[in-house]
């Protein structure tokens, strides 16, 4: 069993949290969300805790992977915590605002042996 966090709990959050845990052997076992009305609507519609907090939601969640669908600029130090944590990473597009940063995580996910991924919608 794969167990998934989600990072940014909003409309987006929730609905690419849903689409994963629909996937047979994943278990959605915590959000994180400064906004109050997030975090209980992840909790109603997940039957999992949320946390105002990501750092709290990982040390007590303990998950494998997390989907982070947050602002964008918030990427790196989330995704970056996650990663010195030894959990695999989902960041939503774009991937972080400075090059330097996203050397920083590839280079962080490659020294753990993580999946560090962005998603992208539109391919083609």
């Amino acid at each position: 069993m794969l167990t998934v966090a989600g990072i940014g709990v909003g409309d987006l959050g929730r609905l690419e949290l849903g689409v994963v845990g629909d996937v047979d052997d994943v278990e959605v076992v915590a959000g994180a969300d400064p906004n109050p009305d997030a975090r209980d609507a992840f909790e109603y519609e997940h039957g999992a805790p949320a946390y105002e907090d990501h750092g709290t939601m990982l040390d007590e969640a303990d998950p494998d992977a997390v989907l982070i669908v947050s602002p964008h600029t918030l990427h790196h130090r989330q995704a970056l915590d996650c990663l010195e944590r030894g959990v695999h990473v989902h960041l939503e597009k774009p991937m972080v605002t400075d090059v330097d940063h996203a050397h920083e995580l590839i280079a962080a996910g490659e020294e753990r042996d993580l999946t560090l991924a962005v998603g992208y919608q539109r391919h083609l």
